[in-house]
Formats: structure tokens, C-alpha cells, sequence
């Protein structure tokens, strides 16, 4: 699948993190043998922060003799071109980037295609997989009956309306699989709606800039993981014992935090910041204002950009589960107790962080103004001569 993605005429760069599926695809690319200079890349908040994906991928470049560059993600840079992010990628993730880092990457390293891992191997989040609708929550498809959140900020006849129609769209994807084990189902929707109308349209964006090729979507390697038995995608342990053995030099240094952009920190940053937040959600309106609980909204984001307060003990539960973090198995069977018990309890709850919340928010205001308040929308500025 590496040899296929490097028939294509271009300059190649690799996208190091600190995971299995980037440190298998440099190992492949290695293999190859190709002339130019080795070229890595990894992106994030900082470079510095200890044991992240950045800080280890910048030590194995040093180590392979590679040229690589690290490029900051900035909360700001995102708020700054959110009208453009939503425009190019049709506000289908809630998970904003700058696209504009890859344009510094092209100009800087001089790079015209990055290679870049997946998940097709198995989804790596199984041990809090239990029903249908803990699997679905693992794949952030949480259902829209139990996030209180939304309850709060949305108008009750639309809050209502709104979540019968998701447990209806809920019903409809079920019926794609017909696979009965709840992890092989849980694969199926990593691919046919993760993958396909989420991660794909974010990808989208960033090949305005860069090109972007994902060798384990290779049509080869996703018809064989479809008969690949269950039990070998736990934690995508075949995969990751396989690449191990390969290329055990590449992982003598795992990386075990990542480095996203801090959404909390890039939302409080600054007094324009906030005031950006209120005036796009509460001040301005459009068609999204109908729906909005305008007073439950005021509140949510009053209590979010309030002075912080310690952080509360953590509860003998807690302790206990992160003791057996190190244990996945353990770990499993002490949260599948823990989930029936909540669950026979009526205490199931699919909690949405503020920051997670106000950017999903942000971003249907924004496709409002851009997608539905026909004819005054328009095209970003800068997008009219390249659309």
C-alpha cells in the first residue's frame, strides 16, 4: 500500500506521531528506499510538553537523521479563519484545525504529499464497548437523549423534536450491520460513518493546502481486515505486534499523551475571545437562533468562562479505575460492572465538555450564515478565485 501511494510524482513528507500506524508507514517508506532526503512532520499545541506525540517524534527524527519540522496548532489561528473552516469542510466536524499550518508546511519544507496512519486496523477504544449504545459513545456518536447539555440550550419543542429524529437515524444506521459481536459492529462504524462523514471531511480541508494519502485505507488491506477475526483487532493488537517486530528500532519510545489544541485555554484566552463567543452565539441572529434556549445558552457559557475553581477530589471509583488502566482487560470488566450498574439505574449520561459544546455551536451559527441565509451568503473573500 506504501509502494502504490509513492508511485505518484511529488515530494514526500511523513507525519510522525507518537502512535503504531505512523511509525509502520515510516518503517514501510524506509524499506523503499527512496533518494530524497527524509522529511517529518508533526503538528500540535506545544513541541515540549514530556512523553507527547511531538516531543517523541522529534527525538526519532533526530535519531533517523531526518529533516523534520514541528508546527504549532493555534486555538487563535482557528477563531481567526472559522468562516473559512466551516465554508471548505461544510461544517461537518466539530473538531476545527488550522488548515492554514499546512500551507506552512508545503512552503517550508517544500513537501507537496504527506503520508499519514489510520485506524482501518480496529478502533483502538474497546474496553468501555459494551451495547450498542456504549459503542456507538466510544466512536463520539453520543445519543442526543442523554446529553443534558443540549437539554439545557435548546428551545424543549426542538430539544424534543430533535431527539426523536437522531434515535430515528440511530435506528436506520443499526440496520447496516448485520454483524451480531458488538466490537465487530463497532469496526464497521469506525469506517461507514466515523471515517466516511467525519474524519474524511476534516482531511478534506487540509488537501487545499497539502495532499494527504492514507495507506491503511488501501481497498486491499480494508477487504482483508474485513475477514481478520475479532479477537486480532482488540486494541489493534495485530497490528501493532506485526509492526513491532518489523521495525523494532522505530518503537523504543511510544509517545502517552497527545497534543491537541487545549480548547478550554484557546476559548479563555483573551477578552476578544470571549466577546467573539457571546456575540456569535447570543448577540447576532439567524435562521440557528430559532432553536436556541437563548437564556439556558447564557448560562452554559457564564458558568464556562467564570473563574476557575480546584478541581474537585478524585472519588474512590476513580482511583480505583485508574488504577486499572494499566490492566485492559481489568479495566474492561470493572467499567462493563460499572456502565450495567448506571444503566439498571437509569443513570446513563453522554456528558458534553462546554468547550466541546460551544464549539459545535460555533460551528452551526457559522454554517448558517454562510450555507442558509440565501441570497446575502457568500464565499469567504479569498475563496472566490480558487473554488
Amino acid at each position: 500500500a506504501v509502494h502504490r501511494c509513492l508511485q505518484v510524482n511529488g515530494r514526500y513528507g511523513l507525519l510522525l506521531s507518537g502512535g503504531y500506524d505512523s511509525r509502520g508507514i515510516l518503517g514501510c517508506y524506509l524499506e523503499e528506499g527512496r533518494n530524497q532526503e527524509l522529511e517529518t512532520v508533526s503538528w500540535g499545541r506545544e513541541e515540549d510538553i514530556p512523553d507527547s506525540d511531538c516531543a517523541v517524534a522529534r527525538r526519532l527524527a533526530q535519531k533517523l537523521g531526518a529533516r523534520h519540522g514541528f508546527y504549532r496548532l493555534s486555538g487563535q489561528e482557528v477563531l481567526d479563519n472559522f468562516r473559512e473552516f466551516i465554508w471548505l469542510g461544510e461544517g461537518l466536524t466539530d473538531f476545527p484545525e488550522s488548515f492554514e499550518v499546512f500551507h506552512r508546511i508545503r512552503e517550508r519544507q517544500n513537501i507537496d504529499i504527506v503520508l499519514r496512519g489510520d485506524e482501518s486496523f480496529g478502533y483502538s477504544q474497546w474496553r468501555t464497548v459494551h451495547d450498542e449504545l456504549s459503542m456507538f459513545r466510544t466512536l463520539d456518536l453520543r445519543s442526543m437523549r442523554y446529553i443534558g447539555e443540549y437539554q439545557r440550550v435548546l428551545k424543549p419543542g426542538y430539544y424534543m423534536s430533535f431527539s426523536e429524529l437522531d434515535a430515528e437515524t440511530r435506528r436506520h444506521v443499526s440496520a447496516r450491520c448485520n454483524a451480531r459481536n458488538v466490537l465487530n459492529r463497532k469496526d464497521f462504524y469506525y469506517l461507514d460513518v466515523r471515517l466516511t462523514h467525519y474524519l474524511n471531511p476534516l482531511n478534506y480541508v487540509k488537501t487545499f493546502a497539502l495532499e494527504s494519502f492514507r495507506p491503511l485505507l488501501d481497498n486491499d488491506i480494508l477487504d482483508w481486515v474485513r475477514v481478520l477475526p475479532v479477537r486480532y483487532r482488540y486494541g489493534k493488537g495485530f497490528w501493532r505486534e506485526t509492526v513491532v517486530s518489523l521495525f523494532p528500532h522505530l518503537y523504543k519510545e511510544m509517545a502517552h499523551r497527545h497534543n491537541i489544541i487545549d480548547w478550554v485555554a484557546s476559548l479563555k484566552s483573551s477578552p476578544e475571545t470571549k466577546r467573539f463567543v457571546y456575540r456569535e452565539l447570543i448577540e447576532e441572529q439567524n435562521t440557528f437562533s430559532e432553536f436556541i434556549n437563548t437564556e439556558g445558552l447564557k448560562q452554559e457559557l457564564d458558568a464556562f468562562f467564570a473563574p476557575s475553581t480546584p478541581a474537585p477530589h478524585a472519588t474512590t471509583k476513580t482511583r480505583i479505575m485508574a488504577r486499572l488502566e494499566s490492566s485492559p482487560v481489568a479495566y474492561h470488566y470493572a467499567h462493563k460492572l460499572s456502565y450495567y450498574v448506571k444503566k439498571w439505574r437509569g443513570r446513563i449520561t453522554h456528558d458534553l465538555s462546554a468547550e466541546r459544546l460551544i464549539l459545535r455551536l460555533l460551528i452551526l451559527k457559522t454554517w448558517g450564515d454562510v450555507f442558509l441565509n440565501f441570497p446575502t451568503a457568500t464565499a469567504p473573500e479569498w475563496t472566490t478565485d480558487k473554488s
